[in-house]
């Protein structure tokens, strides 16, 4: 059915007349004008006020055009993937400071060169691996017959190896409910969806690891989809893990939602184990999902919790640059996370030199507790670099 959808959209938009993409040294001759640009990403940087910049033709500052995304228009995902390629981006040519440039508005309105818009927010390409199905932007949670939407037994689903998710549903608080504001396609969230695992002989008198896990934005956002394979490996070794959803599963939720329902989740795992608030916590994802983790590490030292540390499985950037800005955390209490960085030595999006970049990208914001790991895969989450990486946390990081 997506497929027909696919094909009736590309239809769609060919018969109404769709321009066809300009290189970027006929930019100029088109100001004010909304057009689809066709060129080469030379470099992609962000600066530390999260504005991303993505220079065709050749790097800054002798770049032929650009396009920007700027902070709060919603989730791009892993803009560096579309570095060294062909690339189409659309929308309205204005010039700044003498050069051509197009604000991006919408992830939708970049795809590499010669992709149809399927108008869904399609955004950053990744690579399918067999444990990372390919939806858009950037790493998609291994789907689970266990999480099937259509399973109705929601409240205790069995995830096999991973343990049993309790899901529950928490009502947002009026605080809550305005950090969340609205959905892009505006809805009003009134709860939350949060999924928890226990380890074994779990007992809540005493001090627990968590890990709050946290997904992408080409499913929706739905954090709940990386519970079994992230929450497997935590609870195999002891430790909690969480996450948590709005009602709504879109594109490009601002991160302050994102906040929002995860605050929930750990409001309720208070009231349900008193003195929650003073385990240790520490957040996680792969991909797209490990930069909302650094984004999200910020969210929760702004909030009080003593998070210690950060696992970012094959992230190609940083986000704790755009976490600050938003969230507004103590800034020493960012430079002391322990963060863990692990990159699939066959990842064909992130080479050593890109990792070599994000490693130097997270020691320049004062981070010195770095741990990098290399393991045979590609950009699917490894199962084993994650258990090293509890280990080091468990271990003070040491």
């Amino acid at each position: 059915m997506k497929i027909m959808t696919r094909i009736f959209i590309a239809i769609a938009l060919c018969s109404a007349g769709l321009k066809a993409a300009i290189p970027i040294n006929e930019t100029a001759a088109h100001m004010g004008e909304t057009m689809v640009v066709k060129g080469m990403v030379a470099q992609v940087s962000t600066t530390g006020s999260g504005m991303t910049f993505l220079n065709f033709g050749k790097p800054h500052p002798d770049s032929e055009f650009t396009a920007v995304v700027k902070p709060g228009s919603g989730d791009f995902g892993d803009l560096s993937v579309f570095q060294g390629k062909e690339v189409d981006v659309e929308g309205v040519i204005e010039s700044h400071k003498g050069k051509p440039q197009i604000v991006l508005s919408h992830p939708s309105n970049i795809r590499l060169a010669g992709a149809v818009s399927s108008m869904d927010g399609l955004a950053a390409p990744r690579q399918t691996t067999a444990d990372q199905p390919s939806l858009t932007p950037q790493e998609p949670d291994p789907p689970s017959s266990a999480t099937d939407e259509g399973d109705e037994d929601s409240n205790n689903r069995s995830l096999g190896r991973s343990g049993t998710m309790e899901e529950f549903q928490v009502p947002l608080t009026a605080d809550e409910k305005k950090l969340a504001g609205r959905s892009p396609g505006g809805a009003k969230p009134e709860d939350a969806t949060v999924g928890l695992m226990l380890p074994e002989g779990f007992d809540p008198s005493k001090p627990q690891k968590v890990l709050v896990v946290f997904s992408t934005d080409d499913n929706g956002g739905a954090h709940l989809k990386a519970m079994p394979r992230f929450g497997g490996v935590a609870t195999r070794n002891g430790w909690v893990a969480i996450a948590a959803t709005g009602p709504v599963l879109e594109n490009n939720l601002p991160a302050a939602w994102h906040a929002a329902m995860i605050y929930a989740g750990l409001r309720a795992l208070e009231e349900k184990y008193p003195g929650a608030k003073n385990w240790r916590y520490f957040v996680g994802g792969n991909s797209g999902g490990g930069l909302r983790s650094s984004m999200m590490a910020c969210a929760l030292l702004k909030q009080g919790y003593p998070v210690e540390g950060v696992f970012m499985g094959g992230s190609g950037d940083e986000r704790f640059t755009a976490g600050m800005a938003i969230f507004k955390p103590i800034r020493s209490s960012v430079r002391d996370l322990a963060v863990y960085l692990a990159i699939g030595k066959n990842d064909p999006m992130i080479d050593a030199a890109r990792a070599d970049y994000v490693a130097a990208a997270v020691k320049k914001l004062g981070i010195k507790n770095i741990r990098r790991d290399s393991y045979d895969g590609a950009h699917g989450m490894d199962e084993a670099s994650l258990t090293k990486a509890l280990e080091w946390f468990a271990d003070g990081a040491k």
